[in-house]
């Protein structure tokens, strides 16, 4: 299976089905209701979920005292060991764990991993 997804085979047969299933939608043999069956007349308004600026702001200042009352050294001891464990083939879990009892953030944790794996980017393979 490594060897299937490092040629990206899983996501070009799920890119190739949802290629065909939208196709199957636009001529008409598959129907999807609300889409292209049973569809509304557009007569009622459509309640839109918008997040309220102030609960933002709340978040970061959460966030930020949450940072303030952590032991930054701990915090940074705790990223060194897990920077140090990234670049082995150590179990990187226990190292996690001890990082989110240090209070290290799940953006951090993922920053300091990123350096030595990468990021994920999708590849699409359909044209």
């Amino acid at each position: 299976m490594v060897k299937a997804i490092e040629q990206a085979y899983p996501q070009r047969e799920i890119e190739k089905a949802s290629y065909t299933y939208q196709k199957s939608i636009e001529k008409g043999e598959q129907k999807v209701v609300g889409v292209n069956a049973h569809q509304d007349d557009g007569g009622g308004a459509i309640d839109v979920f918008n997040v309220n600026p102030a609960i933002e702001q709340s978040q970061l200042k959460s966030l930020g005292e949450r940072k303030a009352k952590r032991d930054a050294s701990a915090v940074a001891a705790t990223l060194a060991a897990l920077d140090k464990a990234a670049t082995g083939s150590e179990n990187l879990f226990p190292y996690i764990l001890e990082a989110v009892k240090q209070s290290v953030t799940v953006g951090e944790i993922c920053a300091a991993l990123a350096v030595h794996f990468g990021r994920y980017r999708e590849r699409t393979t359909i044209r």
